[in-house]
C-alpha cells in the first residue's frame, strides 16, 4: 500500500487545500487580537514573537520549519535540513523520510516516492511554514493540539519527552500566563508621557556598556536555591524574558518545592542537585536521593551536580556527572542592594572573553537584579544558551 491514498485523490486534495489557502491573506495567524500560540517542543517554550507565530489555514496550524532544527529548538528530533532560501525551499529529511517544500508553488512533495502530500506551504515573513502535525508526524514524533485558557499550546514531541500532556500543562500554567501577559504587553503601543518639571537627579553609579563584540560569549545562568529564596520570582524574570537557566537544589529541599521544581522542568529549564557532602560516597548517596525525588515530583531525573569542593567536583567529574562551575559571582553580600548586584555582575561578565557561567541564587536581592541583568546582556550581544546537559 502507498504512503498515500492515490495519485488523483492527492492531486484533488491538494488542490483543494491550495485553493483554501488562497482565500485566507499570508498573514491570517490564530493569534488575531489578543489571541496567542505557544510552540513547544518536549518540555521547552520557543520565544513567543509575531513574526513566528504559528498560522492556521483550513483548521492546520502552520509552523517555521525551524522548529524541526535542534538549533531553534534545543531537542534532537532526528530531523536534518537543507535549505535553499534564493528558491524559497527547504527540505527536512533523515534516513527513512525526505520531504521537500516549494513555497513558490505551495507544494510538498515525498522524495521517496515522489508523491505530493495534501497539503500546502508558504512563505511567511520571510520564513517558510509547514503543516505541525503532518511534518512531525512523518518524521515519527509526537504532536498535540492543547487548549488552555492562555490560548492553544503545540507540543511537538521527541521520543526524550517526559512530562505527559497533562502533566506538561499543570507544571506550565505560569510560564504560559507569564509569557502571555508579556507578549501582549509588547504589542501594546507606549504611551506618552505628560511633560512634568524634572527634578534635579540625584547622581548614582553607572555601568558603561560593553564595547567589544560580545556575539561569541557562550554565556549560561545558574542559581542556587537558598534558605528563604523565592525560586518563582526567578522563573517570573526568565520567563518572561524568553530565556533559561539550571535550577540548582539541596536534596533535602526538593519536597518543599514541589511546585516551583515542576514548573522549572515544565517551562524547559535544567534542574540540577546541590551537594554538601564532604567526599564522592556521601554525594553519591544525596545524588541518589536527590533523583528519587525528583522523579516523584516531576518524573525526571538529572546529571547536573553543583558542589562547592574542587576535589568532590573532579571525582563527580570522572562518574560521568555534570558539575556546574561558574566564573561569573552573582552571588549577593550582606549587605548587597539589587541595582549594585547588577553593576558587579556585569562588570564581572565584561572581563570573559569566550565564556560566561554566571552563579546567582533566588534571594529577592537576586530577583531584583535580574531583569536589568538580562536586559543588559541581552543588548549587549551575549549568547545566551540554553544550559543543556551536553553543554555544560
Amino acid at each position: 500500500m502507498k504512503r498515500y491514498l492515490g495519485r488523483a485523490i492527492l492531486t484533488a486534495a491538494c488542490a483543494a487545500v491550495l485553493l483554501l489557502g488562497a482565500l485566507i491573506p499570508l498573514g491570517a495567524t490564530a493569534a488575531a487580537g489578543d489571541e496567542v500560540v505557544f510552540m513547544v517542543v518536549d518540555e521547552r517554550f520557543m520565544p513567543l514573537s509575531a513574526d513566528t507565530m504559528p498560522v492556521r489555514r483550513g483548521g492546520t496550524y502552520y509552523v517555521p520549519y525551524t522548529l524541526f532544527d535542534y538549533a531553534t529548538c534545543g531537542v534532537n528530533l532526528g530531523v536534518r535540513i537543507a535549505a535553499q532560501p534564493s528558491r524559497n525551499r527547504v527540505t527536512l529529511f533523515n534516513k527513512s523520510v525526505s520531504l521537500t517544500f516549494d513555497a513558490d508553488s505551495q507544494t510538498i512533495r515525498d522524495n521517496i516516492t515522489g508523491e505530493l502530500c495534501p497539503y500546502t506551504t508558504f512563505v511567511r515573513n520571510g520564513i517558510i511554514y509547514v503543516p505541525a502535525y503532518f511534518t512531525a508526524s512523518q518524521f515519527g514524533l509526537g504532536f498535540a493540539q492543547l487548549s488552555t485558557d492562555y490560548g492553544d499550546v503545540l507540543r511537538i514531541k521527541s521520543p526524550a519527552v517526559i512530562l505527559s500532556d497533562q502533566r506538561f500543562l499543570e507544571a506550565a500554567e505560569n510560564t504560559l500566563s507569564t509569557r502571555r501577559a508579556a507578549y501582549l504587553a509588547s504589542l501594546a503601543p507606549s504611551p506618552t508621557p505628560a511633560a512634568t518639571a524634572t527634578p534635579t537627579p540625584t547622581p548614582t553609579p553607572s555601568r558603561t556598556p560593553s564595547t567589544g563584540d560580545r556575539s561569541g560569549v557562550d554565556t549560561y545562568l545558574a542559581f542556587l536555591h537558598t534558605e528563604g529564596g523565592d525560586p518563582e520570582a526567578i522563573l517570573d524574570s526568565l520567563d518572561g524574558s524568553g530565556l533559561y537557566g539550571v535550577f540548582l537544589f539541596r536534596p533535602e529541599d526538593l519536597a518543599g518545592c514541589a511546585d516551583a521544581v515542576r514548573r522549572i522542568v515544565g517551562s524547559g529549564h535544567a534542574i540540577g542537585l546541590w551537594v554538601t557532602a564532604e567526599d564522592a560516597a556521601g554525594a553519591e548517596e544525596q545524588l541518589a536521593a536527590g533523583n528519587r525525588l525528583l522523579e516523584e515530583i516531576a518524573r525526571t531525573r538529572t546529571r547536573i551536580v553543583y558542589t562547592e569542593s574542587g576535589a568532590l567536583a573532579d571525582a563527580l567529574s570522572a562518574e560521568d556527572w555534570v558539575c556546574w562551575e561558574g566564573n561569573v559571582d552573582g552571588l549577593p553580600g550582606e549587605n548587597s542592594s539589587g541595582y549594585g548586584l547588577y553593576l558587579d555582575v556585569m562588570r564581572a561578565a565584561d572581563r570573559q572573553r569566550s565564556l560566561v557561567r554566571l552563579t546567582m541564587d533566588d534571594s529577592g536581592t537576586a530577583a531584583s537584579a535580574l531583569s536589568r541583568i538580562l536586559r543588559d546582556l541581552r543588548s549587549d550581544g551575549y549568547d545566551l544558551r540554553r544550559p543543556l546537559e551536553t553543554e555544560l
